[in-house]
């Protein structure tokens, strides 16, 4: 075990013992490629439900996994997060906010050549749902966890986790791929100051699973200045249906009232990120139609964009963290 790994992962769970284990399997130098554990730990905080995860499970694993549960009583998993942070030893941080995601093979791997490259960057990865369509969807036609175990049973993704993808879909953070603005990714990579900038994840967001905290993060620590935004074209992560976020309220009106305090904290400026991002990584076979289906997407904005007369990536870094809208809370 490293006195000090280079990346420190944080990975945040409530009620979904069985999808958290896939979660840190994939995290596990078990299936991470090119990696060892002197490279990165991996931070498990967990809230108390009546769902735990069994932390002995840990001793299974290959790598650098510690441990947390929480006594929370808040219905954010912002304070578990940001308790994480504060566990964390390494020089980067990786946010997985949803501990339900799991990831490709070499995700760490590429994650940490993109910071010898650039160390002042975001490195983010393509969004997708394990199952025929997006959950919200799939659910109504009776997707369901088991549902789900024969799905991922059908591929030997232990062995290979690029197979992921012939049993997944685009989340709706990219529809139309991720050659265009993305909205937000699952498992996501910064510079610990640049977390310390923002003053770590923002407690306003107080609604259930966090409301719209993973959207306002990426896209500020996007726009930092002097950072460099790159997404890992040929991995991903994958989301496991979970039960998710119980609630009287619709859909509508859950996902109404996250954007309404997001809007609301970025003064109604909110918006996708729209900085050009450098692409970086390998590309799997199970991959390449994705990438060519992104491609292809990518040309049809381009083209729209240029009759229109308007830039295809038209944001850059703020000059000053006082630019950006919610600063000074």
């Amino acid at each position: 075990m490293s006195d000090q790994p280079i990346l420190s992962i944080v990975v945040v769970a409530y009620r979904m013992p069985q999808q958290l284990q896939r979660t840190l399997y994939t995290l596990s130098t078990a299936y991470q490629r090119n990696v060892s554990s002197q490279d990165y730990e991996v931070i498990v905080v967990e809230n108390r439900s009546d769902q735990l995860f069994d932390a002995g499970l840990l001793d299974s694993l290959p790598g650098d996994f510690r441990y947390f549960l929480r006594e929370e009583t808040a219905r954010t998993p912002v304070h578990a997060l940001n308790f994480g942070f504060t566990q964390a030893r390494g020089r980067y941080v990786g946010i997985m906010i949803d501990g339900a995601h799991m990831i490709t093979p070499r995700v760490v791997e590429h994650a940490l050549s993109c910071f010898r490259a650039h160390p002042n960057c975001l490195v983010g990865i393509p969004v997708h749902h394990l199952g025929p369509e997006e959950q919200h969807i799939s659910t109504t036609a009776g997707y369901d966890t088991a549902e789900q175990d024969r799905m991922l049973d059908s591929v030997d993704w232990r062995a290979d986790g690029y197979e992921l993808f012939r049993v997944s879909v685009w989340c709706s953070a990219h529809a139309r791929g991720f050659m265009q603005p993305i909205s937000e990714s699952n498992c996501y990579f910064v510079p610990r100051e640049n977390l310390e900038k923002l003053g770590y994840a923002d407690t306003r967001f107080d609604y259930e699973g966090g409301g719209a905290i993973n959207l306002h993060m990426f896209r500020a620590l996007g726009l930092l200045p002097g950072s460099v935004y790159i997404l890992l074209m040929g991995e991903a992560s994958f989301h496991q249906f979970h039960g998710g976020v119980t609630s009287n309220e619709t859909r509508e009106q859950v996902v109404g009232k996250f954007f309404d305090q997001l809007s609301n904290l970025w003064q109604g400026e909110y918006k996708a990120l729209t900085r050009e991002p450098l692409y970086y990584g390998s590309i799997s076979p199970q991959a390449q139609t994705l990438l060519t289906a992104a491609s292809r997407f990518g040309e049809r904005r381009a083209r729209r964009l240029a009759d229109m007369g308007q830039p295809l990536w038209p944001e850059q870094p703020v000059q000053d963290i006082t630019e950006l809208p919610f600063h000074g809370k």
